[in-house]
Protein backbone atom coordinates (compact mmCIF):
# COMPACT_ATOMS: atom_id res chain seq x y z
CA UNK A 1 0.00 0.00 0.00
CA UNK A 2 1.31 3.40 -0.90
CA UNK A 3 1.96 5.60 2.07
CA UNK A 4 0.32 8.98 2.30
CA UNK A 5 2.64 11.52 0.72
CA UNK A 6 2.41 14.40 3.12
CA UNK A 7 4.63 17.07 4.54
CA UNK A 8 2.89 19.98 6.17
CA UNK A 9 4.95 22.61 7.97
CA UNK A 10 3.64 25.87 9.36
CA UNK A 11 5.84 28.82 10.27
CA UNK A 12 3.99 31.39 12.33
CA UNK A 13 6.74 34.04 12.38
CA UNK A 14 6.21 35.34 8.83
CA UNK A 15 2.46 35.75 9.33
CA UNK A 16 2.96 37.52 12.62
CA UNK A 17 5.63 39.77 11.13
CA UNK A 18 3.22 40.99 8.45
CA UNK A 19 0.19 41.24 10.80
CA UNK A 20 -1.80 38.64 8.88
CA UNK A 21 -3.88 35.83 10.28
CA UNK A 22 -4.19 32.52 8.45
CA UNK A 23 -7.84 31.59 8.98
CA UNK A 24 -7.80 28.41 6.85
CA UNK A 25 -4.45 26.88 5.98
CA UNK A 26 -3.60 25.89 2.39
CA UNK A 27 -5.41 22.88 0.98
CA UNK A 28 -5.72 21.10 -2.35
CA UNK A 29 -8.70 21.26 -4.72
CA UNK A 30 -9.40 19.69 -8.11
CA UNK A 31 -8.90 21.93 -11.13
CA UNK A 32 -10.77 21.88 -14.42
CA UNK A 33 -8.77 19.05 -15.99
CA UNK A 34 -11.68 16.94 -17.25
CA UNK A 35 -9.90 14.92 -19.94
CA UNK A 36 -8.34 11.51 -19.45
CA UNK A 37 -5.54 12.64 -21.73
CA UNK A 38 -3.11 15.52 -21.62
CA UNK A 39 -2.23 17.08 -18.26
CA UNK A 40 -3.81 17.59 -14.86
CA UNK A 41 -4.80 20.81 -13.09
CA UNK A 42 -4.86 21.36 -9.34
CA UNK A 43 -5.70 24.36 -7.16
CA UNK A 44 -4.16 25.41 -3.85
CA UNK A 45 -6.39 27.68 -1.79
CA UNK A 46 -6.32 29.29 1.66
CA UNK A 47 -8.13 32.00 3.62
CA UNK A 48 -6.73 34.92 5.63
CA UNK A 49 -8.01 38.04 7.30
CA UNK A 50 -8.43 41.10 5.07
CA UNK A 51 -4.84 42.29 5.21
CA UNK A 52 -3.31 42.04 1.76
CA UNK A 53 -0.46 39.56 1.39
CA UNK A 54 2.13 39.10 -1.33
CA UNK A 55 1.70 35.32 -1.66
CA UNK A 56 3.08 32.90 -4.22
CA UNK A 57 3.06 29.13 -4.69
CA UNK A 58 6.14 27.30 -5.94
CA UNK A 59 5.57 23.78 -7.24
CA UNK A 60 7.77 21.05 -8.58
CA UNK A 61 6.94 17.87 -10.47
CA UNK A 62 9.45 15.22 -9.45
CA UNK A 63 12.18 15.27 -12.08
CA UNK A 64 11.15 18.72 -13.38
CA UNK A 65 11.90 22.36 -12.67
CA UNK A 66 10.39 24.69 -10.07
CA UNK A 67 7.46 26.76 -11.34
CA UNK A 68 5.59 29.61 -9.66
CA UNK A 69 1.88 30.41 -9.52
CA UNK A 70 0.67 33.83 -8.33
CA UNK A 71 -2.71 33.39 -6.61
CA UNK A 72 -5.88 35.26 -7.35
CA UNK A 73 -7.39 37.04 -4.33
CA UNK A 74 -11.14 37.37 -3.78
CA UNK A 75 -13.20 38.89 -0.98
CA UNK A 76 -15.33 36.78 1.33
CA UNK A 77 -17.74 39.11 3.12
CA UNK A 78 -20.33 37.78 5.55
CA UNK A 79 -22.73 40.52 6.60
CA UNK A 80 -24.35 40.98 9.97
CA UNK A 81 -27.77 39.27 10.16
CA UNK A 82 -30.72 41.61 9.74
CA UNK A 83 -32.70 42.93 12.69
CA UNK A 84 -35.55 40.43 12.28
CA UNK A 85 -33.12 37.52 12.39
CA UNK A 86 -31.36 38.92 15.46
CA UNK A 87 -34.65 38.94 17.33
CA UNK A 88 -34.91 35.18 16.94
CA UNK A 89 -31.57 34.43 18.58
CA UNK A 90 -31.84 36.21 21.91
CA UNK A 91 -32.64 33.08 23.92
CA UNK A 92 -29.77 30.85 25.10
CA UNK A 93 -29.34 27.60 23.20
CA UNK A 94 -30.40 25.69 26.31
CA UNK A 95 -33.88 27.23 26.05
CA UNK A 96 -34.68 25.65 22.68
CA UNK A 97 -37.81 23.59 23.24
CA UNK A 98 -36.62 20.05 22.55
CA UNK A 99 -40.15 18.69 23.05
CA UNK A 100 -41.22 20.33 19.79
CA UNK A 101 -39.21 18.15 17.48
CA UNK A 102 -41.76 15.71 16.03
CA UNK A 103 -45.45 15.48 15.22
CA UNK A 104 -47.62 14.28 18.13
CA UNK A 105 -47.89 10.52 18.29
CA UNK A 106 -50.75 10.63 20.79
CA UNK A 107 -52.97 13.22 22.49
CA UNK A 108 -50.83 15.36 24.73
CA UNK A 109 -47.65 14.29 22.93
CA UNK A 110 -44.97 16.51 21.37
CA UNK A 111 -46.27 19.50 19.40
CA UNK A 112 -45.56 19.56 15.66
CA UNK A 113 -43.32 22.43 14.58
CA UNK A 114 -44.39 24.90 11.95
CA UNK A 115 -41.81 25.75 9.29
CA UNK A 116 -41.22 29.13 10.96
CA UNK A 117 -40.70 27.53 14.39
CA UNK A 118 -38.31 25.02 12.86
CA UNK A 119 -36.35 27.85 11.24
CA UNK A 120 -36.15 29.78 14.50
CA UNK A 121 -34.99 26.74 16.45
CA UNK A 122 -32.31 26.07 13.84
CA UNK A 123 -31.12 29.66 14.15
CA UNK A 124 -30.96 29.35 17.94
CA UNK A 125 -28.99 26.12 17.77
CA UNK A 126 -26.37 27.68 15.50
CA UNK A 127 -26.14 31.08 17.20
CA UNK A 128 -22.93 30.19 19.03
CA UNK A 129 -21.25 29.52 15.69
CA UNK A 130 -22.58 32.66 14.01
CA UNK A 131 -21.69 35.81 15.98
CA UNK A 132 -23.88 38.82 15.26
CA UNK A 133 -21.15 40.82 13.52
CA UNK A 134 -19.75 41.31 10.06
CA UNK A 135 -16.86 39.01 9.15
CA UNK A 136 -14.57 39.57 6.18
CA UNK A 137 -11.77 37.47 4.75
CA UNK A 138 -9.52 37.09 1.72
CA UNK A 139 -9.52 33.81 -0.21
CA UNK A 140 -6.41 33.04 -2.24
CA UNK A 141 -6.59 30.70 -5.23
CA UNK A 142 -3.42 29.45 -6.95
CA UNK A 143 -3.84 27.32 -10.08
CA UNK A 144 -1.17 24.72 -10.90
CA UNK A 145 -1.28 23.70 -14.57
CA UNK A 146 0.47 21.32 -16.97
CA UNK A 147 0.87 18.60 -14.34
CA UNK A 148 1.67 15.20 -15.86
CA UNK A 149 -0.59 12.30 -14.93
CA UNK A 150 0.78 9.64 -12.56
CA UNK A 151 3.19 12.11 -10.96
CA UNK A 152 4.14 13.39 -7.53
CA UNK A 153 4.12 17.15 -7.01
CA UNK A 154 5.50 19.14 -4.10
CA UNK A 155 4.34 22.70 -3.42
CA UNK A 156 5.37 25.54 -1.14
CA UNK A 157 3.20 28.50 -0.19
CA UNK A 158 5.23 31.64 0.43
CA UNK A 159 4.47 35.06 1.85
CA UNK A 160 6.95 37.70 0.64
CA UNK A 161 9.44 34.95 -0.02
CA UNK A 162 9.12 33.33 3.42
CA UNK A 163 7.83 29.74 3.57
CA UNK A 164 4.38 29.37 5.11
CA UNK A 165 3.73 25.69 4.39
CA UNK A 166 4.89 22.76 2.29
CA UNK A 167 3.04 19.65 1.15
CA UNK A 168 2.92 16.97 -1.56
CA UNK A 169 0.18 15.44 -3.68
CA UNK A 170 -0.29 13.00 -6.54
CA UNK A 171 -1.78 13.97 -9.86
CA UNK A 172 -4.62 12.04 -11.45
CA UNK A 173 -3.85 8.55 -12.65
CA UNK A 174 -4.01 7.73 -16.33
CA UNK A 175 -6.88 5.65 -17.71
CA UNK A 176 -4.81 2.46 -17.75
CA UNK A 177 -4.06 2.57 -14.03
CA UNK A 178 -6.31 1.77 -11.05
CA UNK A 179 -7.47 4.53 -8.73
CA UNK A 180 -8.60 4.39 -5.12
CA UNK A 181 -11.06 6.81 -3.58
CA UNK A 182 -13.36 7.26 -0.60
CA UNK A 183 -17.04 8.22 -0.66
CA UNK A 184 -18.52 9.53 2.57
CA UNK A 185 -21.37 11.82 3.59
CA UNK A 186 -22.43 13.69 6.72
CA UNK A 187 -18.81 14.65 7.31
CA UNK A 188 -18.75 17.30 9.99
CA UNK A 189 -20.90 18.20 12.97
CA UNK A 190 -18.23 18.81 15.60
CA UNK A 191 -18.28 15.37 17.25
CA UNK A 192 -15.09 13.55 18.20
CA UNK A 193 -16.02 10.52 16.09
CA UNK A 194 -15.41 12.39 12.85
CA UNK A 195 -11.71 12.79 13.77
CA UNK A 196 -11.35 9.01 14.10
CA UNK A 197 -13.03 8.52 10.70
CA UNK A 198 -10.70 11.05 9.06
CA UNK A 199 -7.73 9.21 10.55
CA UNK A 200 -8.93 5.88 9.14
CA UNK A 201 -9.42 7.49 5.72
CA UNK A 202 -5.83 8.74 5.76
CA UNK A 203 -4.55 5.25 6.57
CA UNK A 204 -6.18 3.95 3.37
CA UNK A 205 -4.28 6.52 1.30
CA UNK A 206 -6.98 7.41 -1.27
CA UNK A 207 -6.35 9.38 -4.46
CA UNK A 208 -9.36 11.60 -3.76
CA UNK A 209 -12.52 11.86 -1.63
CA UNK A 210 -16.12 12.34 -2.75
CA UNK A 211 -18.15 14.18 -0.10
CA UNK A 212 -21.72 12.88 -0.50
CA UNK A 213 -23.62 15.88 0.78
CA UNK A 214 -24.48 17.28 4.21
CA UNK A 215 -20.84 18.21 4.51
CA UNK A 216 -21.22 20.57 7.48
CA UNK A 217 -24.06 20.68 9.99
CA UNK A 218 -26.40 22.18 10.44
CA UNK A 219 -26.71 24.73 7.66
CA UNK A 220 -23.45 24.85 5.68
CA UNK A 221 -22.37 28.21 7.09
CA UNK A 222 -18.78 29.37 6.82
CA UNK A 223 -18.52 29.58 10.60
CA UNK A 224 -19.56 25.92 10.83
CA UNK A 225 -16.78 24.99 8.44
CA UNK A 226 -14.36 26.85 10.69
CA UNK A 227 -15.55 25.08 13.84
CA UNK A 228 -16.44 21.62 12.51
CA UNK A 229 -14.64 20.89 9.25
CA UNK A 230 -11.17 22.25 8.59
CA UNK A 231 -9.85 21.33 12.01
CA UNK A 232 -10.57 17.67 11.24
CA UNK A 233 -9.68 17.32 7.56
CA UNK A 234 -7.02 20.04 7.30
CA UNK A 235 -5.41 19.54 10.69
CA UNK A 236 -1.94 20.94 11.36
CA UNK A 237 -1.02 18.29 13.91
CA UNK A 238 0.04 14.69 13.19
CA UNK A 239 -2.81 12.41 12.17
CA UNK A 240 -4.51 10.50 14.98
CA UNK A 241 -7.93 9.28 16.08
CA UNK A 242 -8.24 12.30 18.36
CA UNK A 243 -7.07 15.03 15.98
CA UNK A 244 -8.17 13.87 12.54
CA UNK A 245 -5.81 14.05 9.56
CA UNK A 246 -4.48 16.71 7.18
CA UNK A 247 -6.12 15.00 4.22
CA UNK A 248 -6.96 18.17 2.33
CA UNK A 249 -3.33 19.24 1.99
CA UNK A 250 -2.68 16.23 -0.25
CA UNK A 251 -5.92 14.87 -1.76
CA UNK A 252 -8.75 16.75 -3.48
CA UNK A 253 -12.30 16.64 -2.15
CA UNK A 254 -15.15 16.50 -4.70
CA UNK A 255 -18.27 17.87 -2.96
CA UNK A 256 -21.91 16.99 -3.62
CA UNK A 257 -24.48 19.41 -2.19
CA UNK A 258 -26.99 18.08 0.35
CA UNK A 259 -29.93 19.77 2.02
CA UNK A 260 -27.87 20.75 5.06
CA UNK A 261 -25.35 22.47 2.80
CA UNK A 262 -27.93 24.96 1.56
CA UNK A 263 -30.17 25.70 4.55
CA UNK A 264 -31.01 29.35 5.15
Amino acid sequence: MRKLLLIFLIYWAPLGAFAQKMVVHPYLQPGNGASLEGTDVKIITWITDQIEGDFSVEFLVVGGEVKTSIPERVNLDFNQPNANLQKTVTEPVSQVDSSKVAPPSSPGGPIALTLEELRQNLVKLTTQLNPLKDTRYFKYIATLTNLPFDSEVSYTVKLRGATICQAKFRTRVSASRPTKFVMVGDLADGRAEQNAIAFQISRNDPDFLVALGDIVYSAGRFSEYLHHFWGTYNSLVPASKKTGAPLMASIPFYPVIGNHDADV
